[in-house]
This record gives structure tokens, C-alpha cells and sequence, in this order.
């Protein structure tokens, strides 16, 4: 796998990631004593 590669799936895990909290977020917005699910991204080696 080249770093290009690589790189875009560590992007699209990290969207995934995201996109798996906001939608936990959504479906228990309701529920009694429910806390938000919190996706922190940071950056990588190099930026």
C-alpha cells in the first residue's frame, strides 16, 4: 500500500468514525441520562 493509500483510509476510518458518533447522537437524543458520543480527530504525524 503506498502512503497516498494509506493515507485515504485512515481519512475515510476517521469519517467513519465521525459519522458512527453523530448518528449514536441522533438516535439517543431522547433517552433519559444518555451523554453524547464525542469523536476527537487529530492530526497525524507530519500535519
Amino acid at each position: 500500500m503506498t502512503l497516498d493509500s494509506n493515507w485515504n483510509v485512515q481519512a475515510l476510518s476517521a469519517l467513519d468514525v465521525s459519522a458512527m458518533a453523530a448518528s449514536e447522537n441522533i438516535a439517543n437524543a431522547n433517552s433519559d441520562n444518555y451523554r453524547p458520543v464525542r469523536a476527537e480527530l487529530e492530526d497525524g504525524p507530519g500535519g
